[in-house]
């Protein structure tokens, strides 16, 4: 009898047969061929023979797919083995086209700027013959476009063909731009002319920029005073290749203007280059509640919002301050609702899954609620009727729905993966929710229950989850498995609980089911440690019976484990006992702390104890997620629901508020007046760095205030980094015979660091974010295997921008985890910035990993050459590094009066400390001899820092060494509540070794001290006469 591995991998083709055609056949035939003996199993053999951006050994590949079938594991292994073996030793084996090449389409006086993707629609009444006749211009884009006319009549609507309008240009001329490029870093532009023409033509095309950027080439002046061009003879039906090498300078757009000449005449073709600063972005918030009736808690008529420079902010880098303020909890989710970004202004975290499409739809089911039961339609201005919500309303629950199983009831975290059970709960909770306003298919509901009941409750009435999503993280470290199984039966009792009372679905079939889980509840909620777990438990158990004798008494014993302030409360919140942060600042409070706190609010509203709530939503709209509390997908949407039921039950006031905004020193920065009628208030932008006050005279309603500022910081801060984490750029290897090291690669590795006493040893639901090199684009086709192969690690991966984004169920803590993907270089880079790699939990993003990287042959490679390096003399300060003696004290002090020196300081180099793109020196001032407006005290006893591009390299200051600097950029930094002071060393600055006493053993070198202690005290004196 044959054995197994016999039976499946039996095949005609010997052995030998397949080496002896080696020579003769390209590398993916032999493989091909190789594949056939391993039978059913072939498909897990050709996955092995393609090589893995990590380079993993075959046997750990092998090891680590996700496949319960042992034959394809080991089909897995021997092809890859084969495979590597082959690429090794086979000198004749030829490598297919296929697997080398990654073809790069480089796409496509009259000046051309705008080119939209879509850009006309419009309604047109037609004349009684049934014809209209509009004229319109066409955009700038040489395309063809799609013009589609639809019209709709009293008995239906009727659908024209399209009409395909082709625009084009004889002669043209298209330069790609990245999407953007960091400060400091040098590109070639490569770009095409296009000749439609029969005939031959002469051709040049320049480059002009505004000041913020520098070109190398097009506009650059030759020794003898000639524009340099890219010029020459184009044939006729043929491309002619363009470059041009440029340099960004300062942030922000900047319009790049490529002049196409010919003897038919010219064109300028505009385009608008984006350039950010070095660093990582950083986003924070912070706001309050304008409460002069007390509604919310206690009355507040006037709010300050802290506004200073953020103590590692990137020199001469911008920050965007926005200034929002809503009425009521209805204003702030009709900003959500009608914005385009919608549910993601509440967090910045990606999209993909089941659980952000549940976001997406909850927050519209708030708004349609709250107006439904408070009896405002007609008098919100942005929805006359309930057309439009119910609209959102449907949109929604078909994207949910997108995430249910093909062949059951049950749904998934991510499309086309295995079902979770607590998913699966959330999504009957919402359906069961929506169907009050808008019907949902009854028999979905009632099969998704029947599938939670017959597929994941256990005998004793306890629920499990089934998928390899890890929903228990959201109950912070620590948990055991006793907690998790009653955080996990609860979330699925709050689900089905809904879903009964659902009219005409017949779920009351299933409340045994419903019975058999409170009763597990009752016996094990009392028992767990954990506050939020017993919390969720205690509402969950309210919610079924609300005089039942165990909910009754495991929401009084949460009451007496609360944390209070003022006498009477006005603040009431809960959070874990070892909890390391204050317990009486809210705006610091965690996730889970917000999760806790929400249930025992939704527990306290079922009772309908409004006085006892009251300084529960004072804690929770204080400091939360009006700044910045909301951090996760769940405490942002139970924090939703609470306030929009509290606001239905609470309503006392008509909202009526004129917010006067001001600066504290800076003067005015405008008002916002809101209505019942219209909630949501025009932003306000803040253009200084001055705390901002709001203060309202005799209006009624609640408001509330929320600053956003978005900048961008020098270095990382892994104060609460849980993962160990590690990533490179791997050159290409252009004399390997494997296709993966042909390419250069990006390889990103995390490993987990458990908290103290965890018992999960992994990860749950990770995030990585990849932000890529300048002028690289990923090869998808690496995600996609990553994703949908045999080798499936990540769950889910997004694009944006130059960003990737890669989703994980879960990380391991006792190997690295690691996921690769080679790289296309679209654009030659040159003077690189470094990139961030970041990695966090989904439901805990506030502990965040970063970590710079480099690619390493572009940190410092110049595409300019010689004189055109000039440009980068804008980033760099001029350090005189020895004594001058020519100089005299009329000199400097016309140095210094000649402008716009701000500051003139002598100070002592004291350490130095690397900031990602950046290094800073820390100094003692020795002597203030300019200080302007600065808060500078006396000699000796001030702190302050000096920051330059760490590629200036001819600017390097020496520690314990003096200098006499001066400059014009100054940043006042808040430090508590003194403030300290930071200057970019850049070509404004400058920088004079100011020797001291054991220095100085030369006539010639005392004699310079003289000439700039004599400067220090004639200007101190007389100043610029």
């Amino acid at each position: 009898m044959k054995s197994w591995r016999k039976m499946e991998f039996e095949s005609d083709t010997p052995w030998t047969a397949v080496r002896k055609k080696r020579s003769a056949l390209p590398l993916n035939e032999l493989l091909e061929e190789n594949a056939k003996k391993y039978g059913h199993f072939k498909p897990c053999c050709l996955e092995g023979t393609d090589s893995s951006p990590t380079l993993e050994t075959c046997v750990d590949r092998a090891r680590k797919l996700q496949t319960p079938h042992r034959p394809c594991k080991i089909a897995f292994r021997e092809c890859c083995s084969f495979a590597e073996k082959l690429r090794k030793e086979s000198v004749g084996v030829t490598l297919a086209r296929s697997e080398i090449e990654f073809l790069l389409d480089v796409k496509t006086e009259q000046v051309r700027s705008y080119f939209p993707e879509s850009w006309l629609w419009e309604e047109h009444e037609t004349e009684r013959s049934g014809w209209v006749q509009v004229t319109k211009g066409l955009p700038d884009s040489l395309t063809t476009w799609e013009v589609r006319a639809v019209g709709v009549f009293n008995n239906g609507i009727c659908v024209a063909d399209p009409l395909q309008v082709s625009v084009q240009q004889a002669v043209s001329v298209d330069v790609p731009l990245p999407y953007s490029m960091v400060r400091g870093e040098h590109i070639e532009l490569k770009g095409s002319v296009y000749n439609e023409y029969d005939a031959d033509t002469p051709y040049s095309v320049t480059l002009s920029a505004s000041e913020g950027v520098c070109v190398f080439g097009g506009t650059l002046l030759t020794d003898e005073g000639y524009r340099q061009f890219n010029k020459g003879t184009i044939e006729g039906h043929s491309v002619a290749l363009v470059q041009f090498f440029i340099m960004a300078l300062e942030v922000g757009s900047h319009k790049l203007s490529f002049t196409l000449t010919t003897r038919w005449g010219s064109e300028t073709v505009i385009k608008t280059l984006r350039v950010v600063p070095e660093g990582i972005r950083k986003e924070i918030f912070v706001g309050n509640r304008i409460d002069p009736n007390g509604i919310y808690g206690t009355p507040v008529t006037r709010i300050e919002l802290r506004n200073s420079l953020p103590p590692k902010i990137v020199p001469k880098s911008t920050v965007e301050r926005l200034l929002t303020v809503n009425g009521e909890v209805l204003g702030e989710l009709l900003s959500i609702v009608i914005n385009p970004k919608g549910i993601m202004q509440l967090t910045s975290l990606p999209r993909g899954s089941g659980e952000v499409e549940l976001m997406g739809l909850l927050p519209i089911f708030f708004v349609y609620d709250y107006i439904e039961q408070s009896e405002q339609w007609g008098k919100i201005s942005e929805f006359g009727n309930s057309i439009l919500l119910k609209r959102k309303l449907k949109e929604g629950i078909t994207s949910v729905m997108s995430f249910k199983a093909k062949l059951e009831n049950s749904f998934s975290i991510w499309k086309n993966k295995g079902p979770s059970t607590w998913l699966t709960a959330l999504v009957v909770k919402t359906l069961a929710s929506v169907d009050k306003y808008v019907t949902v298919d009854h028999d979905v509901l009632s099969g998704t229950v029947r599938w939670l009941i017959t597929k994941c409750q256990n005998p004793d009435g306890s629920f499990s989850e089934i998928s390899s999503y890890k929903p228990i993280k959201l109950m912070g470290a620590g948990a055991d498995v006793t907690e998790q199984s009653v955080f996990l039966t609860s979330f699925v009792v709050i689900g089905i609980k809904n879903a009964l009372t659902v009219p005409k679905s017949n779920l009351q079939t299933y409340a045994h089911a419903v019975e058999k889980a409170t009763h597990y509840l009752s016996l094990q909620a009392t028992k767990v440690k954990s506050l939020y777990v017993r919390a969720i438990a205690a509402y969950a158990l309210t919610l079924v019976d609300l005089n039942s004798r165990h909910a009754v008494a495991l929401y009084n014993q949460l009451k007496k484990e609360s944390k209070i302030k003022g006498n009477p409360v006005t603040v009431r919140f809960w959070e874990e006992n070892e909890a390391p942060r204050d317990p009486l600042k809210p705006n610091r409070a965690s996730a889970l702390s917000v999760e806790t706190t929400v249930y025992m609010l939704l527990n306290t509203l079922l009772r309908g104890d409004t006085t006892y709530a009251k300084p529960i939503i004072q804690w929770l709209t204080d400091d939360q997620r009006y700044g910045g509390g909301f951090h996760s997908t769940q405490d942002s949407l139970l924090t939703l629901e609470a306030l929009t039921k509290y606001s239905i039950l609470a309503r006392r006031a008509t909202l009526q508020m004129e917010v006067d905004v001001t600066y504290r020193k800076k003067g005015s920065i405008g008002r916002v007046i809101l209505m019942q009628s219209n909630p949501v208030g025009k932003p306000l932008k803040v253009e200084h760095a001055d705390d901002v006050i709001l203060k309202t005279g005799y209006s009624t309603g609640v408001s509330f205030a929320n600053l956003r500022t978005v900048y961008y910081e020098t270095t990382e801060n892994n104060d609460n980094c849980n993962f160990d984490i590690a990533i490179d750029v791997h050159p290409r290897n252009p004399n390997s015979r494997d296709p993966i090291l042909l390419s250069p690669r990006i390889v990103a590795c995390a490993k987990y660091k458990p908290h103290k006493n965890e018992v999960e040893t992994e990860a749950g639901h990770t995030v990585m974010e990849i932000n890529l090199p300048t002028g690289v684009s990923p090869i998808q086709e690496d995600l996609k295997r990553f994703r949908d192969g045999l080798e499936s690690r990540i769950s889910d991966y997004e694009i944006t921008d130059n960003q990737v984004i890669l989703q994980i169920d879960s990380i391991p803590s006792e190997e690295f985890f690691c996921v690769g993907f080679r790289i296309q270089e679209v654009f030659r880079t040159g003077m690189n910035s470094a990139s961030v790699f970041k990695v966090y939990e989904y439901h805990d993003p506030d502990s965040q990993c970063t970590r710079f990287y480099y690619s390493q042959s572009r940190r410092l490679l110049r595409l300019c050459d010689g004189d055109q390096c000039q440009c980068m003399a804008a980033e760099c300060c001029n350090v005189k590094a020895s004594i001058d003696p020519t100089l005299t004290v009329e000199q400097k002090i016309r140095d210094v009066c000649k402008g716009n020196i701000k500051y003139v300081l002598k100070v002592k180099i004291t350490s130095a400390e690397a900031e990602g793109d950046f290094l800073t020196y820390n100094a003692n001032v020795e002597s203030v001899i300019e200080k302007g407006s600065l808060d500078i005290t006396r000699s000796g006893a001030s702190e302050v820092s000096f920051v330059k591009k760490a590629t200036c390299t001819s600017s390097n200051l020496e520690i314990g060494k003096q200098y006499l600097i001066m400059g014009a950029e100054i940043m006042q930094l808040r430090v508590n509540r003194s403030y300290r002071y930071k200057f970019p060393l850049d070509s404004q600055a400058s920088v004079e070794w100011w020797p001291s006493d054991s220095d100085c053993q030369t006539s010639s070198c005392k004699q310079y001290t003289n000439v700039l202690s004599n400067f220090e005290f004639d200007y101190l004196t007389s100043g610029c006469l």
